[in-house]
């Protein structure tokens, strides 16, 4: 669901549930389903490999719901992947389609398919960079993943 404008009400308009929801609701859940989020950062031309970046731990019971990957420099000729790890295992270890990657070209991507969903107190995050390009790699990297 998308964050929606809410309506501009005017006096003596009558209010509907279905407008509710939409205005309330809706954007409630949208706005608080974006409340956390992990970030990772890597500066400069980026090169493949495992663990870049720093190591998170999450905290209490949580849910993941989109990962972004934004960079300044587009990657050329081949996409940019990134992969998220949970306790080295990768959040999309039965369908590694789905990591978050940027096409060949463009500055950001995004994905809300998960593998695994959810990770608790003890459980340690990593990122990866899977690949960076076949011409220009791109640079200055910032992954963020959202939970609630």
């Amino acid at each position: 669901m998308a964050y929606v404008t809410p309506r501009t009400w005017v006096p003596g308009e009558l209010v509907t549930a279905a407008q509710l929801n939409q205005d309330v609701r809706d954007n409630i859940s949208y706005l608080y389903a974006r409340a956390h989020c992990f970030i990772w950062t890597v500066a400069g031309v980026l090169g493949a490999g495992a663990d870049q970046g720093f190591h998170l731990r999450g905290y209490g019971d949580i849910t993941f719901g989109e990962a972004e990957v934004l960079v300044k420099t587009a990657p050329t000729g081949q996409a940019l992947i990134v992969d998220i790890n949970k306790n080295g295992t990768s959040l999309w270890s039965a369908t590694p389609a789905n990591r978050p990657q940027i096409a060949a070209g463009a500055t950001a991507g995004e994905t809300t398919s998960f593998d695994t969903t959810t990770a608790t107190d003890d459980d340690v995050l990593t990122m990866d960079v899977d690949q960076v390009g076949s011409g220009t790699a791109g640079s200055d990297l910032t992954v963020v993943l959202w939970y609630v």
